[in-house]
């Protein structure tokens, strides 16, 4: 078996079809080996075919063949591993995006607050427009010309 998955990667003779190829050699695996040797090398050649970019065919053919891999994916180190790194990524990106939702929804909050005070219903007006805004530099220049202001149409520019 290690010598048919070897020689997958040796086949420089790019003689017949893809597809045709990885079939016979998934077929060869089947013939001499099972159980979890199978799977054993199966999960080799489809490291191996990372070498030739056909890992794709690989997974593919493997799947209509119908392999049964008796070691589940799930136990497998890099599996596990990987799933730990996707996890981890996934907290940090999402308390990432709940840190800056939190600032362009204070900043908003602060702004109606400076619209209600300062110019009452007429500034009221302008904030479903403001609520539209996530961009937290055009919220501040909002908010500095508010405190500003001296009259509501020196902002209506910037909204």
């Amino acid at each position: 078996a290690n010598e048919i998955t070897t020689a997958y990667t040796a086949d420089d003779d790019n003689r017949i079809d893809e597809k045709v190829f990885v079939r016979q050699v998934l077929e060869e695996l089947t013939k001499v080996t099972k159980g979890l040797d199978l799977s054993k090398n199966v999960r080799q050649l489809e490291m191996l075919s990372r070498l030739r970019n056909m890992q794709k065919t690989v997974i593919e053919e493997v799947g209509k063949m119908s392999i049964v891999h008796d070691l589940p994916i799930e136990t497998d180190l890099r599996f596990i591993q990987g799933k730990q790194e996707g996890l981890e990524n996934g907290r940090i990106e999402g308390r990432q995006e709940g840190r800056q939702e939190g600032r362009v929804e204070g900043m908003q909050d602060t702004i109606e607050l400076l619209l209600s005070s300062r110019f009452g219903e007429e500034g009221l007006s302008f904030m479903p427009k403001i609520r539209g805004y996530g961009d937290t530099s055009r919220l501040r220049t909002i908010t500095e010309a508010l405190i500003k202001a001296q009259d509501i149409r020196e902002i209506d520019g910037l909204i």
